[in-house]
């Protein structure tokens, strides 16, 4: 066994054990990380002198350290599948393909829901970064996301509650394109219509700024509206289990709390617990999806509400139409972890599992989105209706808007039909049970 300091050394044997001397102490564990001040990350940590497992990854400073000795492994377990995540380096942080030794053993030994992840992620194309250090990407990935007027948010851990552990913190951001969305009423039937420029979705005529006369001459009331879209996904990922509390001081803190940049959050409940008690951080301008699911059920049906809430892959399969196998890697994440609740503290984390938590959130800025437009689709047919009320009357009333009464219109009576239509159509579509919710059979059915 050959000590080992160099920096440039020890970055070659990430993955191995290795027997640690400081100043105080003299451990064994599995070398995670190394930066160039000899700063290293050890997981798996034992305590040679008194045979103590110390829990989690720890740090050690280059001044501290002593010696840094290679622990020679029997080859069988080198292949165990508990080392799985060991025999992955830290360079892994974007989604580019692991150059080690060890590769073809990691292939073999993915077995059972962490292959069905693999598989079910490897067509998925998005660049994702783990932030497991406070230099270099740190503060960079932070100001990145101060800029963004809307963020994704999502946290990993053990139990996730005041009394739980958070080990990731994942938040998507954008650059993003203009598109627009054109909503043209033919016979009072909205169509609506999405292009983009700079390579349309939908060839428009009136895209170029011609749209208005394009529709006047055809008969069509229309409506032209300009939103952000995302053209290219990037998710970063927050090493917390690593780099602990302190990124809540580093500008975490101050994210999550800005009451101008919305939070989009699948059911809030528990991380926000977890961030109020045990660091302080309230989170602030928060959109859930999940909620907003159920708006828009009691919405869609009159004023029912559905027997219970719906999952994240319920929501994105019901409200952006994507097919059951896009997001099977939800499923195969809960199988996962039943079978080991803390896979997500393994350090360093298997691509395919860091690849999971970045497709977890990276369709949270298109679901409210769509969310929106849901939530919308009542009040734009009012306000039409509201619109063509006079201009479209062919008698002629000679009053003026001083001499109308403040009775409510009966283009405004129409909501109250409207809700009453809804509640037919869903008693229909949907059983009653014993509290006076309704059924939904599948995630499919809206």
């Amino acid at each position: 066994m050959v000590s080992v300091l160099d920096p440039h050394l020890l970055s070659r044997i990430i993955g191995k054990t290795i027997k640690l001397t400081t100043s105080t102490e003299y451990l064994q564990g599995v070398l995670v990380s190394v930066d160039p001040c000899r700063t290293i990350i050890v997981n798996k940590v034992k305590d040679l002198k008194t045979g103590r497992k110390i829990p989690g990854a720890q740090l050690f400073f280059g001044n501290r350290i002593l010696s840094v000795e290679l622990q020679k492994e029997p080859a069988e377990e080198s292949e165990s599948p508990d080392k799985i995540g060991d025999n992955i380096p830290s360079g892994a942080h974007h989604n580019q393909p692991v150059e080690t030794n060890n590769a073809p053993i990691v292939q073999e030994i993915c077995t059972g829901a962490l292959k069905a992840i693999k598989q079910s992620v490897d067509e998925e194309e998005l660049e994702y970064t783990v932030i497991d250090q406070f230099q270099p990407n740190f503060g960079p990935a932070v100001r990145h996301l101060q800029n963004q007027k809307a963020l994704g948010v999502s946290g990993v851990g053990l139990n996730l509650s005041r009394h739980g552990k958070l080990s990731w913190l994942q938040s998507p951001c954008a650059e993003f394109l203009e598109e627009y969305i054109i909503y043209i009423y033919i016979r009072d039937k909205a169509c609506r219509l999405v292009a983009a420029r700079g390579g349309c979705k939908t060839q428009f005529p009136g895209l170029q700024g011609s749209s208005e006369e394009h529709h006047k001459q055809r008969g069509h009331s229309h409506k032209l509206r300009k939103r952000n879209i995302s053209s290219k996904r990037h998710v970063y990922l927050f090493d917390f289990f690593t780099l602990g509390p302190r990124i809540f001081k580093n500008g975490i803190q101050t994210l999550l709390e800005d009451k101008s940049i919305l939070k989009i959050i699948h059911d809030c409940r528990w991380l926000g617990d977890l961030l109020t008690h045990q660091f302080g951080v309230v989170l602030a301008n928060v959109f859930d999806t999940q909620v907003a699911d159920v708006y828009l059920f009691s919405v869609e049906t009159g004023g029912f509400l559905p027997q219970c809430t719906s999952s994240l892959q319920e929501c994105l399969i019901r409200h952006l139409n994507m097919p059951s196998a896009q997001v099977a890697f939800l499923t195969h994440k809960e199988t996962l972890i039943k079978d080991d609740p803390n896979i997500w503290f393994e350090r360093a984390l298997a691509p395919p599992l860091l690849k999971v938590l970045a497709l977890e959130v990276v369709h949270l800025l298109a679901l409210r989105l769509v969310m929106l437009d849901s939530m919308m689709a009542d009040f734009t047919l009012l306000v039409d209706g509201y619109l063509n009320a006079c201009r479209q009357d062919k008698t002629n009333l000679l009053v003026s808007p001083e001499q109308t009464s403040n009775e409510l219109p009966k283009e405004l009576q129409q909501l109250s039909l409207l809700q009453q239509v809804k509640r037919e159509r869903a008693l229909k579509d949907y059983n009653v049970n014993s509290k006076g919710f309704l059924t939904r059979f599948s995630s499919g059915q809206k």
